[in-house]
């Protein structure tokens, strides 16, 4: 058999193992197993009831199970939609000074420490117990990661972009806009895609202790019934909406995260709305972040740029010399050694 052959094979065996390992495929292979062990082990249904089991009770309350499912997602989304608002706006303030995050940081060690089925008693004497007790346990649970990873995106920024977007006469909200938002992007979207799990797992358990409807509801009031059918069927639509909830927010990382080019690009426009006459140039400033300044900027910053740039090869030379000078565990052995290619 040729090499060539060969090779095909392998790309289509690889091919047929990506498949076979598919989340579809995988979930399938996992109620396939479930309904066989049941079978085969007579296991009663109000113990462990059989997948076959769990889809005809869905089936059978299936308006039930649509009305408190859109409870439960109302709940998740509008809570989901506080934390957004509040985890940003305090993740940037906290990340963007020293003295605030220095302030706040035990307050933070303690908000994340306190378990939130704690507090659930509390919220239910402050708002009762219908959708409002349910939003805030939404809104607890999925602030602190978005806050975290937030404050860690605009911690983490380069200050090689931010000494040169300073030399390119950017002010603040310019630098905000076309430097720090796009750089932290993916850190913001990580703590979404965090914060949208935990935020239904909370609108779960508020459900479950303080509620009258939702499927926390339903699954809490079918285990008091013992109806183990039932009481699945809404752990079951509770782990397929978390699926469909974490990957929308995926999908929502991967376009902004392609589209974070023109967000700076339109913030630079706002910033500049108004100004007559205004000749803007587009700037690269490295690390999938651009700077639109205007051409007398560009033209008076290319001196500090040119130090800048020289500055960084000189460390970049010198580390390299560095790494070059210092012996390694094997220097000398091997085909691929100093002493082989000196023999030679």
């Amino acid at each position: 058999m040729s090499s060539s052959s060969q090779s095909r094979l392998a790309v289509l065996f690889r091919q047929l193992i990506r498949l076979a390992l598919a989340g579809p495929i995988v979930i399938a292979g996992m109620f396939v197993f479930w309904e066989i062990f049941v079978r085969v082990f007579q296991i009663q249904q109000f113990v462990l009831p059989a997948p076959s089991a769990i889809f005809e009770a869905m089936w059978q309350w299936r308006v039930p199970i649509l009305e408190n499912s859109w409870q439960t997602l109302m709940t998740t989304l509008i809570g989901f939609a506080f934390a957004i608002v509040i985890g940003g706006i305090g993740g940037v303030a906290l990340g963007s000074s020293r003295v605030i995050y220095d302030g706040f940081y035990p307050a933070l060690i303690a908000f994340n420490s306190v378990p939130k089925v704690a507090v659930i008693p509390v919220l239910v004497i402050w708002f009762g117990i219908g959708s409002g007790s349910k939003v805030f346990i939404v809104f607890l649970s999925a602030t602190l990661p978005i806050l975290v990873n937030t404050i860690a995106g605009v911690r983490n920024i380069d200050p090689d972009l931010l000494k040169a977007a300073r030399a390119f006469c950017a002010k603040d909200r310019q630098i905000f806009v076309t430097v720090a938002l796009p750089s932290s992007v993916p850190f913001i979207l990580t703590g979404v895609r965090q914060g949208i799990a935990l935020g239904l797992i909370g609108a779960i358990i508020g459900e479950l202790f303080a509620g009258s409807e939702g499927i926390g509801y339903m699954i809490s009031y079918a285990g008091q019934m013992f109806q183990t059918d039932t009481l699945l069927v809404g752990v079951v639509v509770v782990a397929a909406a978390g699926m469909m909830l974490t990957a929308a927010a995926e999908r929502a990382r991967r376009h902004l995260w392609a589209q974070r080019h023109h967000l700076g690009q339109r913030g630079w426009g706002r910033a500049q709305r108004g100004t007559q006459g205004a000749q803007v140039a587009q700037l690269d400033l490295g690390r999938g972040v651009r700077l639109w300044a205007c051409h007398a900027c560009s033209s008076s910053a290319a001196p500090a740029r040119r130090q800048a740039s020289a500055a960084r090869d000189d460390r970049s030379r010198t580390r390299s010399r560095s790494r070059a000078a210092r012996p390694g565990p094997r220097a000398g052995r091997g085909r691929g050694g100093a002493f082989h290619r000196a023999s030679r």
